[in-house]
């Protein structure tokens, strides 16, 4: 093992946030499966200029993404191939410090930009000056750009084309980007299905104007993160948006201080930390320059990692299936992919930061068979990594649950009238059981199969589920009575 390498016999939480009690549950885990080295850099920007966790956590999470890009993919056992790429959205209210963590953590890698295309710049007169004297022996020189900032998907193709490393977008703020979508721009063909296939890592053909040729992308690889408010983004994505591919395909953090005051203070972050950070998102990118982009390293998990990966999906569809709403179902199965994302990003992360993680700790689900995360092999990821994915993924599973409520409850919906007798047969306040309603709706003349469709369709939203028994929830008051009640 090397020397420089930092041993931590499991994942674990520097002195001073495991002492700081102000910290949620969630803020905790999220740190835990940082390196140290990140840890610290979070908490320097935590108790100086008051970044919220969750939005550094994202923000670090994004920026590796962006500077892993097609360089490396995920094979599963089961067949699939995934890669790195994340789209997050950093939701909070008007001045709760969104778009600073967002700015901070891409710094190094928008000066990595400028470097390079002051390097492009001086080749390209070079070029120039060589072809105006009929020198044409000369190769042009092709401009690498890997981050830009609030551009739209024909730029975004355009520039994928010429750069199959792949791209870093930034939105100041992610409703500009949601408003390229099709509800936005009656009469012009949707961008969401294109946006669909970039986040999938799926081929994408490119038709441009004016051009015959048709430009064939294989893994059109983009990260992308802006901020928006809780409210637009319901807004922008109600009514046939909550049913929507794209929507539940985007990582979503919210603070887990909302309603703390934002107080200046006198704290100086360590002069040399974004030096630190740069030092670390720096070596993840610079491999990435010599990657081969049509067929990039895989990464694979080991068995028990996979076993843990495995198992976690599979509780989560048997629970979601049987005790959840299908809108609940959908955003569940739109999500789980992402746990292989947060995988490879976690897995690099701790490799750029030199830090290995040997051995689960106790409560670390300790019952599974135990293996040393292999960091010093790069073609595997480990049990510990798979372990941290999952609940990382089970918090960001979480805040699209939320957001999903959020929507129900600010946009309820317009029920069908068949769905309206349906819930009115239900009392105001008491729980019913499932017979119960059954006969009586069959009573009323309903047939089994609609009294299934409708259970399934409005549990969770209209109606609330609890061993079997069910009641009004209060969009389904809402919903069917107004205000009189």
């Amino acid at each position: 093992m090397a020397k420089d390498i930092t041993v931590h016999k499991s994942f674990s939480l520097i002195e001073k946030f495991s002492k700081n009690d102000s910290l949620t549950t969630n803020e905790k885990m999220l740190l835990k499966y940082l390196p140290h080295k990140v840890q610290n850099i979070i908490w320097e920007l935590h108790s100086s200029m008051m970044f919220p966790i969750p939005y550094c956590f994202s923000a670090i999470m994004t920026a590796v993404s962006g500077s892993i890009a097609n360089s490396k993919a995920l094979c599963t056992q089961n067949g699939y191939i995934v890669y790195p790429s994340i789209f997050m959205a950093i939701i909070g209210e008007s001045g709760e410090n969104k778009s600073q963590p967002i700015k901070w953590f891409m710094r190094p890698l928008w000066i990595r930009t400028a470097e390079m295309l002051k390097d492009y710049n001086g080749e390209l007169d070079a070029y120039l000056k060589e072809v105006a004297k009929g020198n044409f022996e000369m190769d042009k020189p092709k401009k690498v750009q890997f981050i830009i900032q609030d551009a739209t998907i024909e730029a975004v193709k355009e520039i994928l084309y010429e750069n199959p490393r792949g791209l870093l977008v930034i939105f100041d703020e992610l409703i500009s980007w949601i408003k390229s979508f099709s509800r936005y721009k009656r009469g012009k063909a949707s961008e969401e299905g294109e946006w669909i296939v970039i986040c999938d890592g799926d081929s994408l053909m490119v038709n441009r104007k004016g051009d015959a040729r048709v430009l064939y992308i294989k893994h059109p690889f983009v990260a992308l993160i802006g901020s928006i408010q809780p409210y637009v983004l319901c807004d922008a994505f109600k009514g046939s948006g909550m049913e929507d591919g794209l929507l539940w395909r985007i990582f979503m953090t919210y603070s887990e201080h909302p309603a703390s005051p934002i107080l200046w203070n006198d704290n100086k972050p360590d002069e040399n930390l974004q030096d630190q950070w740069s030092e670390i998102i720096t070596a993840i990118l610079d491999q990435s320059f010599d990657a081969d982009y049509d067929c990039p390293k895989a990464l694979r998990y080991t068995d028990n990692a996979w076993t843990v990966i495995r198992s976690w999906q599979n509780m989560k569809e048997e629970d979601y299936t049987a005790n959840h709403s299908q809108k609940e179902l959908s955003v569940w199965r739109k999500v789980q992919v992402s746990v292989h994302k947060i995988s490879i990003c976690l897995k690099e992360l701790w490799k750029a930061c030199r830090e290995d993680v040997l051995e689960i700790g106790e409560g670390d689900n300790g019952d599974l068979p135990t293996d040393d995360d292999p960091l010093g092999n790069e073609n595997f990821i480990g049990m510990q990594m798979a372990l941290a994915a999952t609940q990382v993924m089970d918090y960001y599973l979480e805040n699209a649950l939320h957001t999903l409520k959020m929507m129900t409850d600010m946009f309820p919906g317009v029920l069908t009238q068949g769905q309206k007798i349906f819930l009115k047969m239900f009392p105001l306040e008491e729980f019913v059981s499932r017979s119960a309603i059954v006969d009586h709706a069959v009573k009323r003349g309903m047939k089994q199969r609609t009294i299934d469709r409708y259970l399934s369709q409005l549990r969770g939203t209209m109606l609330e589920c609890n061993h079997g028994k069910y009641r009004l929830t209060e969009s389904g008051k809402m919903a069917i009575f107004g205000g009189n009640r």
